[in-house]
Formats: structure tokens, sequence, C-alpha cells
């Protein structure tokens, strides 16, 4: 399982830079997808790739990785 978690209904769950994330990923020779849904943080990222199956997955976790952490609400 890539980087590290757990998978259930199709989705993989996981905590990825400090965010709860769950996604799902697929592809086929020469295409690829990634959805990676991360909730502390309120970000999705989806990347398609026209490229070898590993290259969407190493953007989304390029992206995930670098995502601004959520800041609580602030009431002012």
């Amino acid at each position: 399982m890539p980087f590290g978690g757990r998978y259930a209904y199709g989705f993989e769950d996981r905590t990825m830079n400090a965010s709860h994330c769950f996604g799902h990923d697929g592809g086929s020779p020469e295409i690829n997808g990634e959805l990676e849904t991360c909730q502390d943080s309120r970000y999705i990222v989806a990347v398609l790739a026209n490229m070898h199956p590993e290259a969407a997955g190493h953007i989304a976790e390029f992206i995930v990785h670098r995502l601004p952490a959520r800041k609580d609400d602030v009431t002012e």
C-alpha cells in the first residue's frame, strides 16, 4: 500500500502531512489518475496523467505534502 495506511471500499485511508486523507487511484498502461481528499486541510487533489502508472501518484503526493495546514476557524 503506497504511503502506508488502510484500504476499504476502494478508498485508501491514511495520514499525510499531518492531515487525514482518503482517496483512490487507478489506471492502465500509459494512463493513470489519483484522487486525494484531505479533510483536515479542506483540500481535494485530483491528478490525471498520460504517463507510466506511478506518475499521478507521485505528483499527488508532492502536492499533498505541500498543502498548508488548516487553521482553526476564528470568530471575530
